[in-house]
């Protein structure tokens, strides 16, 4: 079984938490034909509508309906969710001096089939594992 190491995306930071997010992966299509357009959005719930729309709860805690017919496939997998305080990071780039709001970055990573995970206390380029990457703000 292979183990992958993940590490701080920025210094200094501290690692918050991280959680094993059991999610459902949906690729859909937004057309075009053989050159057509595509997006991977994964959710924690998928409720059915009726039975041309679906109601999908995002990683992010957003929802979205999506029509059925523009849904290419489904499938599961896991997902690392890891938060990561990266306050002293941004005030010491910005030479802020204002220590009261706390930064959390989080991050959400794939974890593939047969595959463990280890979190280690080091910076991590995320070019390493970019092709593991979950993004999520720019669903909206």
């Amino acid at each position: 079984m292979k183990t992958i190491e993940i590490g701080k995306s920025c210094l200094p930071s501290e690692f918050v938490s991280n959680e094993l997010i059991n999610a459902i992966k949906i690729k859909i299509t937004y057309g075009g034909g053989m050159g057509g357009s595509v997006q991977d959005l994964y959710c924690t719930n998928v409720e059915d509508i009726s039975d041309t729309m679906k109601r999908l709860k995002l990683l992010n805690g957003k929802s979205m309906l999506v029509n059925t017919k523009y849904i290419v496939y489904i499938t599961t997998g896991m997902v690392l969710k890891l938060k990561t305080d990266i306050t002293e990071h941004i005030n010491r780039k910005l030479k802020n001096k204002s220590k009261n709001e706390k930064i959390i970055k989080t991050e959400y990573i794939k974890i593939y089939d047969e595959e463990k995970y280890e979190i280690v206390d080091k910076f991590q380029s995320r070019f390493d594992i970019k092709n593991r990457i979950i993004k999520c703000d720019n669903i909206f």
